[in-house]
């Protein structure tokens, strides 16, 4: 087993002047009456396995240098005996986590010449180590701790039973000797908290599907209506069915085509022409009157076309985008500037409000 390094709140300073539940009530925003039961449940269970927590005398300090300590101890073979160490120190016995004279001795004592502990300690030699660990720890998805990874394949995530444990290392060693007799396959793999880690989803996965889920949320809200229902306004001011999903993909086609510097589907392919509403081409209906509101007639096949050419259009801009492409600015009129990212989520989270009341008005007629 390899420990690695990661940090629940990097953002921790060095040394907080106060406790624990101080700083959570503080910082966090919880309140501190929650936090003093969340302590009392985590000590009545840390009590359970013979260990005496006491967060009144738990010293609040950022864990960075601990992390280098550590990466110092594995290249002796003494991590195990330094991370325990710690753990007990820090939950148990009031220890400065930050401080390094601590940290030394917590080193001495596990077996680290004491001279190279301060040195490596002072001059930061393992920082970039840490902060390797944490980011691959980002990458695979890791939000919190316990996190155990198996074969770079299977994660585990929180404190779970033996069962769940018992089930992926069967899984993955099934997996690597597949041929061995008496080898029980894991049919219950897909239903632990463990997911795959080496196929990790991309940014560009992750958009393709929530578009996805919008167009197929569209499709059905007008699918096999007549033109009359999809015009139905359940109130004067309302917005129909036929209004809310053309909106939802004039926003979609305008925002992305702007951002990507392509044209519009709505007016390349003819759309302006055939939807004939007399409004400008970048219109997306924002701002609009009610009697505006009502102009928007259209038949479900002429709306679905248009769902579907947005759609191609979009999964073509946002494949392969990645997380450094998300970060390009791509309007400086806001403060601060909207990039890529925000301006695609802005979109996802338009077309979902605008799908989710079709769909409620399309539940009403039927």
């Amino acid at each position: 087993m390899t420990r690695h390094s990661y940090q629940l709140d990097p953002t921790l300073p060095e040394h907080y002047d106060g406790t624990e539940i101080e700083y959570l009530a503080t910082r966090k925003g919880m309140p501190q009456e929650q936090v003093r039961q969340m302590f009392g449940h985590v000590t009545e269970q840390a009590a359970g396995e013979g260990l005496a927590y006491d967060f009144d005398t738990l010293v609040v300090a950022n864990s960075a240098r601990a992390h280098e300590l550590l990466h110092s101890a594995k290249e002796r073979g003494l991590a195990d005996a330094v991370k325990e160490a710690l753990l007990s120190g820090h939950f148990e016995h009031g220890m400065d986590i930050g401080d390094l004279d601590q940290l030394v001795r917590v080193g001495v004592d596990a077996g680290l010449d004491e001279g190279e502990v301060r040195a490596a300690l002072d001059d930061g030699r393992y920082k970039a180590a840490v902060a390797s660990d944490i980011d691959m720890a980002r990458q695979i998805g890791v939000t919190g701790v316990p996190f155990v990874v198996v074969d770079m394949k299977y994660a585990v995530s929180g404190a779970q039973p033996p069962e769940v444990f018992r089930e992926v290392l069967d899984k993955a060693l099934a997996e690597q000797a597949p041929a061995l007799p008496g080898r029980r396959r894991c049919a219950g793999c897909r239903r632990l908290r463990a997911r795959r880690v080496r196929d990790l989803m991309t940014p560009s996965e992750l958009l393709i599907d929530s578009f996805e889920r919008v167009r197929e949320g569209a499709l059905a809200a007008i699918d096999g209506l007549s033109e009359e229902q999809l015009a139905h306004r359940v109130a004067p001011d309302a917005n129909s069915i036929a209004r809310l999903v053309w909106h939802a993909y004039r926003v979609q086609d305008e925002h992305l085509a702007d951002a990507a510097g392509l044209q519009q589907v709505w007016a390349a392919r003819g759309f302006i022409e055939h939807f004939d509403l007399d409004i400008d081409e970048d219109d997306t209906g924002y701002g609009h009157t009610s009697a505006q509101v009502g102009k928007v007639r259209a038949p479900a096949e002429l709306l679905a076309r248009y769902v579907e050419a947005v759609h191609k259009q979009t999964l073509a801009r946002v494949g392969g985008l990645s997380a450094e492409d998300l970060d390009r600015v791509v309007d400086t009129s806001w403060d601060p500037p909207v990039t890529l990212g925000v301006r695609i989520v802005s979109v996802i989270n338009d077309d979902t409000q605008h799908i989710g009341r079709a769909a409620y008005v399309r539940g009403l007629l039927d």
